[in-house]
């Protein structure tokens, strides 16, 4: 048995295990995608955030979340396997698998708590002439946001998928 302490999450997203830090999952070529996809949304739908985070947002996060902690068990019980022990031993340790995980719920909590706040209907302490651009960028960061946490929700769905094919393969 080993008596290591284990590295936290906090570890390992600033400064990594075995492979490159954790942020670096998310802080990448693919963030500029997201930025860009919700810039364009952003840009082409008009909409009431209040309205769009009640009805369709938060209700897909909700999904998103369910989702994960559903494939999260299914991971549980496939990484006890010695065939999949043996196999993240080569990746990088079941470390990289957990804290992926992890990453993918605190995004998702995120993008949920990101999301409520239009529902809170804060004043604005902008000038008038400063409103339009400051919601845009707003309205950008929120859509991306919800694309990162479906690309990272897809990506936990992979990754026991992957786990599972390893035990059965």
């Amino acid at each position: 048995m080993n008596d290591a302490p284990i590295p936290t999450f906090w570890h390992w997203f600033f400064r990594g295990v075995a492979k490159k830090p954790g942020y670096r999952r998310v802080a990448n070529a693919w963030g500029l995608f997201h930025l860009g996809l919700g810039g364009v949304v952003a840009f082409v739908v008009d909409v009431d955030f209040q309205d769009l985070a009640k009805s369709a947002l938060l209700p897909l996060m909700a999904i998103l979340v369910g989702l994960t902690f559903s494939w999260a068990g299914n991971v549980n019980s496939i990484m006890q396997t010695d065939e999949v022990q043996d196999f993240l031993g080569r990746k990088g340790g079941p470390l990289e698998y957990v804290y992926t995980f992890q990453l993918c719920i605190l995004i998702n909590i995120a993008v949920i708590c990101a999301w409520c706040v239009p529902l809170l209907n804060l004043p604005y302490l902008l000038p008038c002439e400063t409103r339009a651009p400051v919601e845009g960028a707003m309205a950008a960061l929120l859509f991306a946001a919800v694309s990162l946490a479906i690309r990272t929700g897809w990506h936990a769905v992979v990754g026991s998928n992957m786990l599972l094919l390893r035990k059965l393969g």
